[in-house]
């Protein structure tokens, strides 16, 4: 789909829709891996919004080496004068690199041009400075042949437990590293011991 057809079912979000269009189509000539799109995005407050959406791959040179990050790219209602929000998505066959110090553990991407994003700032610059970046450190990495995804763990459900007229609740341990420890009934105190 076209960008000017995008932007033409989204006619009432924008505002700033002249400006929306010079900075997505800018980048668009930039990055021609990126293709634009209409979607949801619902913010962390729960906010549902019809957005315009760029998703794609953006290219990065790491040990002189070409790769494709792939991305989604949510550009807000109020932009420019908020910045967008970039989404490193993870294919299949790749895996989010944990405590990366610009992704989070859900893709969202952090980086200083965000933090400091101004009237002034734009797509194409923010892309440069998100390729240069993870340039240095890659996001994700290709999955292992055998990977098995981590099970998520329950939280230890409390048993019941009975003495005479007191109950008790007792929390099984979850693992073995010493979180979820159990709890003991609490014991009667012991007589103090003569001198």
């Amino acid at each position: 789909m076209s960008l000017d057809s995008v932007l033409r079912s989204l006619r009432n979000v924008y505002a700033q829709h002249q400006t929306v269009q010079k900075h997505v189509s800018n980048l668009l000539r930039s990055i021609r891996t990126l293709q634009p799109q209409a979607s949801s995005f619902i913010s962390n407050t729960g906010h549902t919004s019809n957005l315009l959406q760029l998703s794609g791959t953006v290219p990065i040179f790491y040990r002189g080496s070409q790769y494709n990050i792939p991305v989604d790219i949510y550009i807000p209602e109020n932009y420019p004068s908020r910045p967008p929000q970039a989404f490193v998505r993870p294919t299949n066959d790749m895996l989010l690199k944990p405590n990366h110090r610009h992704v989070d553990r859900e893709g969202l991407v952090y980086m200083p041009y965000l933090h400091a994003w101004n009237r002034s700032s734009n797509l194409v610059e923010m892309v440069s400075n998100m390729s240069s970046i993870f340039g240095t450190d890659p996001p994700v990495y290709a999955k292992p042949p055998n990977h098995q995804p981590q099970p998520i763990q329950q939280p230890p459900q409390p048993l019941q437990h009975q003495e005479g007229n007191i109950s008790y609740r007792i929390v099984q341990p979850s693992n073995s590293n010493g979180y979820g420890q159990a709890h003991q009934p609490p014991q009667p105190p012991q007589p103090p011991q003569p001198p």
